[in-house]
């Protein structure tokens, strides 16, 4: 069942189209970050050993943010749309994690932010990648790599 409506879910977004690249700005912060190391005398049933192993190493990692700024709410017309969920110029904060976790499949590789009307109608979105080769890709477009 859970197969079913995850299917689901994507054929219906690849459906929507892409928010277009004038309508929002992102900004990425990388930054070197110190990653703890794991509790030698905690054990977690619920976490592979290989995913273990890369949290044992502890030591300084490259660590990505990205900072997603609407600068134009609009729908599928271009009409400027009135919503309380987000209004221009806001700030949303995603906190992606250690790049080579990302890289490796231990965090989601992956975001998509969905545009809705009231009817809960997907208009656009924006879909975030980072490929297990660190290419950054926002709505199929290179952004970068990490």
């Amino acid at each position: 069942m859970v197969n079913i409506i995850f299917s689901l879910l994507l054929f219906y977004q690849a459906l929507a189209p892409f928010k277009p690249a004038a309508e929002f700005e992102l900004k990425i912060n990388f930054t070197i970050e110190e990653r703890p190391a794991a509790d030698p005398y905690k054990k977690s049933y619920d976490v592979s050993a290989e995913d273990r192993s890369h949290k044992d190493k502890g030591g300084s990692l490259p660590y990505l943010k990205v900072q997603l700024t609407m600068l134009k709410i609009s729908d599928i017309n271009g009409n400027l749309v009135s919503t309380k969920k987000i209004e221009p110029d806001v700030e949303v904060k995603i906190d992606w994690g250690f790049s080579e976790d990302i890289k490796d499949r231990i965090v989601t590789p992956e975001y998509t932010v969905l545009f809705l009307n009231k009817d809960k109608k997907v208009l656009s979105r924006i879909y975030m990648i980072i490929q297990e080769d660190g290419t950054f890709l926002v709505n199929d477009e290179k952004r970068g790599k990490f």
